[in-house]
């Protein structure tokens, strides 16, 4: 572990300029130690001292190789490889993810296995994560070890999710060669049913349902835990936009040098934050509701304007709010807590106004925010395509 490292009470520029400088001495090291030797890296062990950005460090640079990176190349990991370490609470569950990371991101190809072994007693658990490459009969040994373990110490050992990768790429040079005696075509295959669905669809009207929580907001400059869809799994990152229509914010993940867009479901947890938060979420009451719905409806548009607005209660804990109007519907179900679940549909095609809507509906409200969307055409004929994919007279490419 890097000096200083392991210290959680520096700034957050403090501490990553620590990491890297981390990062950079330990590429050296590992140059320094197998350049021009036939030397090979056999084990990582992830010791019970090891901070996680340690871990990230060393997944960054194994992960170099699989980017086309030629920072730490895969050479120096021998055939045999093999990186263990102990977890014992969900602190520390980002070993788990670590370790399976390596075998989905770094190695690949079988033989390569990760595993969880448990160590439990009358009274606790703990477990051993294994990630091995290149010991074909992995398997056989571990539960060699498993019995012996258990026979010496009286525990009980249990073996969970035996994982292995892809499989070897030199099968294909046991394939015999082999020539086409025919290609086909898209024309070699009937479409006059797909043709006469597609003609058939008359869209009537474009329907979204957005599904609304009360979560944690976050805002620029905020440092979060989140999941990185490249290591498939979690990593701090801070905030560097947001888009509030949609809410999606961009993130800057530092370890991993790159940046993504995501939702505040990914967002697993607030880390820091410059700006003061308060210790609970505040709560929804029934008049906030009521007054974002109406405001929202009689603000957006003009024709919205005149909807007739009703509220039927005593639905479970909650309401239901409905709004009709001439260009269309909304309908509000709220779940007395958390939750409020809006299908807002409209006779015209008009993306710009559900954004609107939805846009005005979460200022108005003031806690809520969008945890999904779904979009969809409304008509007859097996509807499946929105109008502007299917109002031009030509028929598709593929028919």
């Amino acid at each position: 572990t890097c000096p200083g490292l392991a210290n959680d009470v520096q700034s957050f520029e403090d501490r990553q300029s620590i990491i890297a400088n981390c990062k950079t001495a330990l590429i050296k090291s590992l140059k320094d130690s197998f350049y021009g030797e036939d030397r090979k890296l056999h084990a990582i062990v992830l010791d019970n001292g090891l901070p996680e950005e340690m871990g990230q460090i060393m997944l960054q640079i194994l992960f170099a190789t699989f980017r086309g990176q030629k920072v730490a190349p895969l050479g120096v990991l021998a055939d045999g490889f093999l990186m263990f370490g102990m977890v014992e609470d969900e602190s520390e569950g980002w070993r788990r993810n670590l370790l399976n990371t390596v075998r989905e991101k770094v190695i690949l190809a079988d033989p390569v296995f990760n595993t969880r072994v448990f160590f439990n007693t009358t009274d606790s658990s703990v477990e051993l994560h294994i990630t091995s490459s290149g010991d074909e009969r992995f398997i056989e040994q571990l539960m060699d070890t498993v019995a012996n373990v258990e026979k010496d110490t009286g525990l009980t050992l249990e073996v969970r999710h035996i994982l292995g990768g892809y499989w070897k790429p030199e099968v294909k040079d046991i394939m015999e060669p082999w020539e086409a005696s025919r290609y086909m075509s898209t024309k070699d295959y009937n479409r006059s049913s797909a043709l006469k669905q597609w003609k058939s669809q008359k869209p009537l009207g474009y329907q979204t349902v957005f599904q609304l929580e009360q979560g944690e907001h976050f805002h620029v400059g905020d440092v979060v835990l989140a999941n990185h869809k490249t290591f498939n799994r979690e990593m701090k990152a801070v905030i560097i936009g947001a888009d509030g229509v949609n809410d999606y914010y961009a993130l800057r993940f530092t370890l991993a040098d790159d940046e993504e867009q995501t939702s505040p479901g990914s967002m697993l947890r607030l880390v820091h934050s410059k700006k003061k938060k308060s210790s609970s979420a505040p709560i929804i009451t029934v008049s906030q509701i009521d007054d974002a719905f109406k405001k929202t409806i009689s603000t957006v548009e003009k024709d919205m304007s005149t909807a007739v607005i009703d509220r039927v209660e005593n639905v479970g804990d909650g309401y239901v709010m409905t709004a009709l109007w001439s260009g269309g519907t909304a309908v509000l179900v709220w779940d007395g807590r958390s939750h409020v679940d809006i299908n807002f549909f409209t006779y015209e095609e008009n993306l710009a106004l559900a954004d609107e809507f939805i846009l005005r509906f979460k200022r108005a409200q003031g806690s809520l925010t969008t945890s999904l969307r779904d979009e969809q055409p409304r008509g007859r004929g097996s509807v499946v395509n929105f109008l502007t994919d299917i109002e031009s007279s030509e028929d598709p490419r593929w028919a």
